[in-house]
């Protein structure tokens, strides 16, 4: 609150001056800008130029066209060099930024990546890193935090094609989702309960208590 107090006290004074000087009044102060040099940025998929006195001069919002935002010349169709996939095929942006050129459609059993056609989950395995495609989630003691409170998992997806993701408790499928490519989402699961709150505080084994996601 008294940042924005701050704030308005100063373009109060501001704008008294300016009236009783009589010079020209000053662009306003733009947050998109706050803190930014003189010149163009990307804030996000939003394309800005932002003067010398933190004012904004332009900004195209280049996502609600459905281009991206490239830091120097403005909205775009793609990156230049960037690789993107649509359904299973790869394909690469143009020097220009302008156009896709297709490269090659991948084979069943292999997913379209920036590194071409592969399998991506093989790929996961053979780096042995925490980057996969099958993980158990299992809840634990947290008695104290029950009311007002989820268990969730914050799944993410960095690479260029959706992932299909399914959420187990034994065979039973309990939870679906699609995560959007370079992305990421919180699904909200059910507490386990023999496993959030075991009688006396002391150890729980709970059959088919874990949760599998694939």
């Amino acid at each position: 609150m008294r940042s924005v107090l701050n704030a308005g006290s100063s373009f109060f004074a501001l704008f008294f001056f300016v009236a009783c000087s009589g010079t020209t009044p000053a662009k306003p102060f733009s947050p998109d800008c706050a803190r930014r040099e003189a010149g163009t940025h990307c804030i996000g998929e939003r394309f800005v130029e932002c003067g010398e006195d933190g004012s904004l001069i332009r900004r195209d919002n280049c996502g609600a066209e459905g281009l991206v935002c490239d830091e120097e010349v403005g909205c775009q169709r793609c990156h230049p060099g960037a690789y993107h996939c649509e359904g299973n095929s790869l394909y690469r942006c143009d020097a220009q930024g302008n156009a896709l050129e297709h490269l090659v459609d991948c084979e069943e059993g292999l997913q379209c990546s920036a590194l071409g056609c592969r399998d991506l989950c093989a790929d996961a395995r053979d780096r042995r890193s925490y980057v996969g495609c099958e993980y158990h989630a299992l809840v634990t003691m947290n008695s104290s935090l029950y009311e007002g409170f989820s268990f969730a998992l914050a799944i993410g997806n960095d690479e260029l094609i959706p992932a299909e993701i399914r959420i187990y408790r034994g065979e039973t499928m309990v939870e679906r989702a699609e995560i959007a490519p370079q992305s990421m989402d919180v699904i909200r699961l059910p507490w386990v309960e023999g496993l959030r709150a075991p009688e006396e505080g002391g150890s729980a084994w709970v059959p088919k208590g874990a949760y599998r996601i694939e």
